[in-house]
């Protein structure tokens, strides 16, 4: 007999093996995503120093911004959509809190007094010492 189509037993295996397949890689799927917010997080944190130290250059001071308000910060045009950043500046030295509400990291910090980021978030492609070595 000339059958076309699957039978029933195929149709359920096939579709056994495409719900194990979803299982193993949609969570895998959602940390990548999570921690792609942490990289973006971080490379706006990265363009808010150089910004800062522009702007002590051309002041003799640091600058505490919030949100948007870091726009007047030489350079930076804008943050990426989502992320929220805190700027605390004393005459000395400056503290970043920096996080997106997807991301895997609760916040993302930098203290230009210690020497950078104090906690690389994990699976960030980064380490602190590959980190330290761009500032």
């Amino acid at each position: 007999m000339n059958e076309k189509g699957l039978s029933l037993t195929e149709l359920i295996i096939s579709s056994s093996v495409l719900g194990a397949l979803a299982t193993i890689s949609i969570p895998h799927a959602q940390a990548l995503i999570a921690r792609s917010y942490d990289i973006r997080v971080m490379s706006d944190v990265r363009s808010i120093v150089w910004a800062e130290e522009l702007q002590f250059v051309d002041s003799g001071k640091y600058l505490s911004c919030r949100n948007a308000e870091c726009r007047r910060l030489p350079g930076v045009a804008k943050l990426s959509k989502g992320i929220h950043v805190e700027v605390e500046a004393t005459e000395e030295s400056f503290y970043i809190r920096a996080w997106h509400p997807q991301g895997a990291a609760e916040v993302i910090e930098w203290d230009s007094a210690r020497g950078g980021f104090l906690d690389v978030p994990e699976g960030s492609g980064e380490d602190k010492e590959n980190l330290l070595q761009d500032y």
